[in-house]
């Protein structure tokens, strides 16, 4: 699994977004994980989605609006 993170700002908070490749699953993800730790998207909560194409989760980041800097990633 890949998995590469960057900080962002959603609505005036700092958010960590999470994304990566699942390769077993053959499908990308996507998290988006405030201050306290709280999940506030998923890609498990639109399964409806297109999630084995690279551009769904950078199409959905850009949709929930944040100004994107990446700041490290990490492959596990």
């Amino acid at each position: 699994m890949s998995r590469h993170l960057a900080t962002a700002t959603l609505d005036g908070r700092p958010v960590e977004i999470v994304t990566g490749f699942d390769r077993r699953l053959g499908d990308y993800f996507l998290q988006v994980i405030d201050e306290r730790n709280d999940m506030l998207y998923t890609s498990l909560q639109e399964p409806l989605l297109d999630w084995t194409d690279i551009a769904t989760p950078r199409t959905k980041v850009a949709e929930l609006g944040p100004g994107c800097a990446v700041c490290r990633q990490d492959r596990g």
